[in-house]
Protein backbone atom coordinates (compact mmCIF):
# COMPACT_ATOMS: atom_id res chain seq x y z
CA UNK A 1 0.00 0.00 0.00
CA UNK A 2 3.03 2.27 0.11
CA UNK A 3 2.39 3.74 -3.35
CA UNK A 4 -1.27 4.61 -2.79
CA UNK A 5 -0.75 7.74 -0.62
CA UNK A 6 1.53 9.09 -3.33
CA UNK A 7 -1.46 9.13 -5.65
CA UNK A 8 -3.54 10.91 -3.01
CA UNK A 9 -0.90 13.62 -2.59
CA UNK A 10 -0.55 14.06 -6.33
CA UNK A 11 -4.33 14.18 -6.73
CA UNK A 12 -4.71 16.88 -4.13
CA UNK A 13 -1.83 18.88 -5.56
CA UNK A 14 -2.68 18.21 -9.19
CA UNK A 15 -5.49 16.75 -11.30
CA UNK A 16 -4.17 13.19 -11.65
CA UNK A 17 -6.62 11.10 -9.61
CA UNK A 18 -9.19 11.19 -6.81
CA UNK A 19 -8.38 11.01 -3.09
CA UNK A 20 -8.98 7.78 -1.21
CA UNK A 21 -11.15 8.00 1.89
CA UNK A 22 -12.10 6.00 4.98
CA UNK A 23 -8.78 4.42 5.81
CA UNK A 24 -6.57 4.45 8.92
CA UNK A 25 -3.26 6.35 9.00
CA UNK A 26 0.07 4.80 9.85
CA UNK A 27 2.93 7.16 9.03
CA UNK A 28 3.73 10.48 7.44
CA UNK A 29 5.68 10.55 4.21
CA UNK A 30 7.11 13.29 2.10
CA UNK A 31 7.24 12.94 -1.65
CA UNK A 32 10.59 13.91 -3.12
CA UNK A 33 9.71 15.14 -6.58
CA UNK A 34 7.39 14.45 -9.45
CA UNK A 35 9.02 12.85 -12.45
CA UNK A 36 7.56 11.76 -15.77
CA UNK A 37 7.97 8.40 -17.44
CA UNK A 38 6.91 7.33 -20.89
CA UNK A 39 4.25 4.61 -20.76
CA UNK A 40 2.33 5.48 -23.88
CA UNK A 41 2.02 8.30 -26.38
CA UNK A 42 2.18 10.93 -23.59
CA UNK A 43 4.42 11.14 -20.51
CA UNK A 44 2.74 9.93 -17.31
CA UNK A 45 3.36 11.43 -13.86
CA UNK A 46 5.05 9.28 -11.26
CA UNK A 47 6.47 10.17 -7.88
CA UNK A 48 9.57 9.22 -6.00
CA UNK A 49 9.43 9.16 -2.22
CA UNK A 50 11.94 11.02 -0.07
CA UNK A 51 13.66 7.79 0.96
CA UNK A 52 14.49 7.08 -2.70
CA UNK A 53 15.83 10.59 -3.20
CA UNK A 54 18.05 10.37 -0.10
CA UNK A 55 19.25 6.79 -0.68
CA UNK A 56 20.20 7.38 -4.32
CA UNK A 57 21.60 10.89 -3.84
CA UNK A 58 19.18 12.38 -6.39
CA UNK A 59 18.64 16.09 -6.54
CA UNK A 60 15.22 17.24 -5.39
CA UNK A 61 13.25 20.21 -6.63
CA UNK A 62 12.05 22.93 -4.31
CA UNK A 63 8.26 23.03 -4.23
CA UNK A 64 6.19 26.18 -3.68
CA UNK A 65 3.96 25.66 -0.63
CA UNK A 66 0.66 27.29 0.37
CA UNK A 67 2.53 30.21 1.97
CA UNK A 68 4.39 30.88 -1.28
CA UNK A 69 7.73 29.64 0.10
CA UNK A 70 9.93 27.30 -1.93
CA UNK A 71 10.74 24.32 0.30
CA UNK A 72 13.00 21.33 -0.29
CA UNK A 73 11.49 17.92 0.57
CA UNK A 74 12.47 16.90 4.10
CA UNK A 75 11.21 15.12 7.18
CA UNK A 76 10.83 18.50 8.87
CA UNK A 77 8.64 19.73 6.01
CA UNK A 78 6.45 16.61 6.22
CA UNK A 79 6.23 16.93 10.01
CA UNK A 80 5.16 20.56 9.68
CA UNK A 81 2.49 19.57 7.14
CA UNK A 82 1.18 16.79 9.39
CA UNK A 83 1.05 19.08 12.40
CA UNK A 84 -1.32 21.33 10.46
CA UNK A 85 -4.12 18.73 10.60
CA UNK A 86 -5.18 18.26 14.21
CA UNK A 87 -8.73 17.08 13.41
CA UNK A 88 -7.79 13.86 11.61
CA UNK A 89 -10.78 11.77 10.50
CA UNK A 90 -11.84 9.64 7.51
CA UNK A 91 -13.14 12.83 5.87
CA UNK A 92 -10.29 15.11 7.00
CA UNK A 93 -6.94 13.42 6.44
CA UNK A 94 -5.16 15.61 3.91
CA UNK A 95 -1.87 17.24 4.79
CA UNK A 96 -1.12 18.13 1.17
CA UNK A 97 -0.26 21.80 0.67
CA UNK A 98 -1.03 22.72 4.28
CA UNK A 99 -0.21 26.32 5.25
CA UNK A 100 2.99 27.12 7.10
CA UNK A 101 6.34 28.60 6.12
CA UNK A 102 8.24 25.27 6.43
CA UNK A 103 5.59 22.81 5.20
CA UNK A 104 6.42 20.74 2.15
CA UNK A 105 3.53 20.88 -0.34
CA UNK A 106 3.45 17.22 -1.38
CA UNK A 107 3.27 15.34 1.90
CA UNK A 108 0.76 12.70 2.90
CA UNK A 109 0.00 10.07 5.46
CA UNK A 110 0.63 6.43 4.59
CA UNK A 111 -2.46 4.32 5.06
CA UNK A 112 -3.53 0.77 5.65
CA UNK A 113 -6.98 -0.76 5.30
CA UNK A 114 -7.87 -3.37 7.91
CA UNK A 115 -11.08 -5.34 8.32
CA UNK A 116 -13.02 -4.11 11.37
CA UNK A 117 -14.05 -7.70 12.14
CA UNK A 118 -11.23 -10.23 11.99
CA UNK A 119 -12.31 -13.82 11.22
CA UNK A 120 -9.09 -15.38 12.56
CA UNK A 121 -8.37 -14.07 16.07
CA UNK A 122 -4.66 -15.04 16.02
CA UNK A 123 -3.99 -13.40 12.65
CA UNK A 124 -6.11 -10.39 13.59
CA UNK A 125 -4.15 -9.98 16.82
CA UNK A 126 -0.83 -10.19 14.96
CA UNK A 127 -1.86 -7.57 12.40
CA UNK A 128 -3.44 -5.17 14.91
CA UNK A 129 -0.52 -5.39 17.33
CA UNK A 130 1.92 -4.81 14.44
CA UNK A 131 0.17 -1.56 13.52
CA UNK A 132 -0.14 -0.61 17.18
CA UNK A 133 3.65 -0.95 17.43
CA UNK A 134 4.19 0.95 14.15
CA UNK A 135 2.11 3.91 15.33
CA UNK A 136 3.72 4.03 18.79
CA UNK A 137 7.11 2.49 19.63
CA UNK A 138 7.99 1.87 15.98
CA UNK A 139 7.96 5.62 15.31
CA UNK A 140 11.52 5.79 16.66
CA UNK A 141 12.75 3.86 13.61
CA UNK A 142 11.00 5.99 10.99
CA UNK A 143 13.51 8.81 10.64
CA UNK A 144 16.27 6.45 9.46
CA UNK A 145 13.84 5.25 6.75
CA UNK A 146 12.94 8.85 5.80
CA UNK A 147 9.50 8.81 7.43
CA UNK A 148 8.50 11.74 9.60
CA UNK A 149 7.11 10.87 13.02
CA UNK A 150 3.36 10.85 13.46
CA UNK A 151 1.99 13.82 15.37
CA UNK A 152 0.27 12.97 18.66
CA UNK A 153 -3.18 13.63 17.15
CA UNK A 154 -2.53 11.05 14.39
CA UNK A 155 -1.23 8.51 16.91
CA UNK A 156 -4.36 8.97 19.01
CA UNK A 157 -6.58 8.60 15.95
CA UNK A 158 -4.77 5.42 14.85
CA UNK A 159 -5.05 4.01 18.39
CA UNK A 160 -8.81 4.66 18.44
CA UNK A 161 -9.24 2.96 15.07
CA UNK A 162 -7.14 -0.06 16.06
CA UNK A 163 -9.13 -0.47 19.30
CA UNK A 164 -12.34 -0.70 17.23
CA UNK A 165 -11.17 -3.88 15.47
CA UNK A 166 -12.75 -7.06 16.84
CA UNK A 167 -12.38 -10.84 16.58
CA UNK A 168 -15.02 -13.17 17.97
CA UNK A 169 -17.03 -10.16 19.14
CA UNK A 170 -14.25 -8.83 21.41
CA UNK A 171 -11.73 -6.03 20.80
CA UNK A 172 -8.43 -7.38 19.51
CA UNK A 173 -6.32 -4.61 21.03
CA UNK A 174 -6.54 -4.31 24.77
CA UNK A 175 -5.92 -0.95 26.44
CA UNK A 176 -2.26 -0.13 25.90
Amino acid sequence: MRGRPTLVAAAQYGPYCSPIQRVCGVSVRCEGEIVFHQSGPLPSPATISLCNVVQTGMQAALMKNADGKFVKPSLDGATAAAAGNSGLSPDNFSITNNPGPTTYAIASFSWVILKKTQADAAKGRAVVYLFDWLTKDGQTFGKDLQYAPLPKAAQTYADTQLKSITAGGAPVLKNT
